[in-house]
């Protein structure tokens, strides 16, 4: 049997987590490998509210629809992006679409330096992940991430630099978009995981490339096969993120002081997806995954090898070391 997380569901990946680990038996078998069965379904109530800006910004662009993205900028030429979806700020497609055009605008405006990605984390959430809602999608033969992965690629690759400004729990899609900013700035209040395997689906965001090039092939292969949640200290010691501040307060202020030594060339503007510095050879990186494979920890958590996700991201993740991250990117949209 296998289970379908779509028609009911209204939360994002963190919050299925935590279920999960109230009702063991309800993540117990994949929906990677038949999604259109079904055994157990969850809801949950999302509310979406709106959120005042952090700071104080000189100028404020009001956002027709919805609330869930305020912009601001910053007196040094920063733009300020606060999202807030629901409880757990789920990266819902469409605001990963506004995301986008936010980028996109300030790319286009030469009175913009740089971008600070944040969210309202006043619930200890920066982001639980994607809207697990929208995977009704895979139902009718269509994945809830198409058209709406732009903001992701103009985070690495934008013309002005983005640096993400991390509160509280950053999982699943949440953490695939801080992967892609040049630099990332947390609170030591920061959990970081990406645990979409335990739902029956590997990271399709990009977090099989990006994550182990930031924190090394092994660690990021084991956080993803375990969904390890990793603190703001550990996520500092393995290059997960760039620096963390004692006062949550100064945390936005402190992003754009980040933002604008990159913008203005003091501090390197590191593009994950291209970075080679963490990973081991491809001969290396092949018995590190054997090893992983062969522990009887993975023997338990991937049933004996029956639900096939755990070794589709071995696969994929391996595939990015031998022919390239955006080979990698292009064959992680294909498993998923």
């Amino acid at each position: 049997d296998c289970m379908h997380f779509c028609t009911f569901l209204s939360v994002s990946a963190s919050a299925l987590t935590l279920a999960s680990n109230l009702f063991p038996s309800a993540t117990r078998h994949s929906a990677f490998q038949d999604r259109r069965k079904q055994k157990k379904q969850y809801s949950f109530y999302c509310v979406l509210r709106r959120v005042s800006i952090i700071g104080k910004p000189s100028l404020s662009f009001t956002m027709a629809s919805p609330s869930w993205l305020q912009q601001s900028l910053h007196p040094s030429g920063t733009l300020i992006l606060t999202f807030s979806n629901g409880p757990v700020n789920a990266l819902a497609a469409r605001l990963r679409i506004d995301i986008a055009n936010a980028i996109k605008d300030a790319n286009a405006n030469p009175e913009i330096k740089a971008v600070v990605l944040t969210s309202d984390y006043s619930k200890g959430f920066f982001s639980g992940g994607a809207d697990i809602s929208e995977f009704a999608s895979f139902a009718e033969g269509s994945s809830p991430l198409v058209g709406s992965s732009d903001a992701y690629d103009l985070a690495e690759a934008g013309e002005k630099p983005v640096v993400a400004a991390i509160g509280g729990v950053c999982f699943g899609g949440g953490l695939e978009i801080v992967l892609c900013c040049a630099a990332r700035v947390s609170t030591r209040q920061g959990q970081f995981a990406l645990p979409e395997l335990k739902l029956g689906i590997i990271p399709g965001l990009g977090g099989t490339q990006r994550l182990p090039r930031l924190v090394g092939f092994k660690n990021g292969l084991e956080m993803m096969i375990y969904s390890s949640t990793v603190n703001a200290k550990s996520a500092l010691d393995v290059g997960l993120v760039d620096e963390l501040v004692e006062d949550p307060n100064v945390l936005v202020d402190r992003a754009v002081q980040v933002a604008m030594e990159i913008a203005s060339g003091k501090r390197k503007r590191n593009v994950s997806l291209l970075r080679n510095d963490k990973l081991a050879s491809k001969e290396e990186c092949e018995q590190i995954a054997r090893q992983v494979q062969s522990a009887p920890s993975y023997k338990k958590v991937s049933a004996n090898g029956a639900m096939k996700q755990f070794d589709e991201c071995v696969r994929v993740s391996l595939l990015g070391v031998a022919q390239g991250g955006q080979a990698g990117i292009r064959e992680e949209a294909n498993a998923f």
